[in-house]
């Protein structure tokens, strides 16, 4: 996939870039789901998202030290509205980029 193939060049730029700069980074996956189904199942899908995600990313080069994958489930939702478009934005894996001092 293209778009993953891109994601990976800029995720590798920007972990060079921080250790450029003397700095420690992670990148979290953050999948969700919308809210139909039970959290127990929701909870198990946004894992299995982020968890794809993560192993492209390893497959493309991006070592895994600087990954790490949460699941939030229907919890915490990008969009709260109730329509279909609404719930299909929320079927989907996020990134948080964490750079703390390389001395931490």
């Amino acid at each position: 996939n293209k778009t993953l193939q891109t994601l990976a060049k800029d995720m590798q730029k920007l972990i060079d870039l921080a250790q450029l700069l003397g700095k420690n980074v992670r990148i979290e996956m953050i999948g969700r789901t919308s809210t139909g189904g039970s959290e127990k199942t929701n909870i198990i899908l946004s894992q299995a998202r982020a968890d794809a995600i993560r192993s492209t990313l390893i497959s493309k080069g991006i070592k895994t030290t600087y990954l790490s994958t949460v699941a939030l489930g229907s919890k915490k939702p990008v969009n709260k509205g109730l329509s279909e478009q609404d719930k299909a934005i929320n079927r989907s894996v996020s990134f948080k980029v964490i750079l703390t001092n390389a001395a931490d």
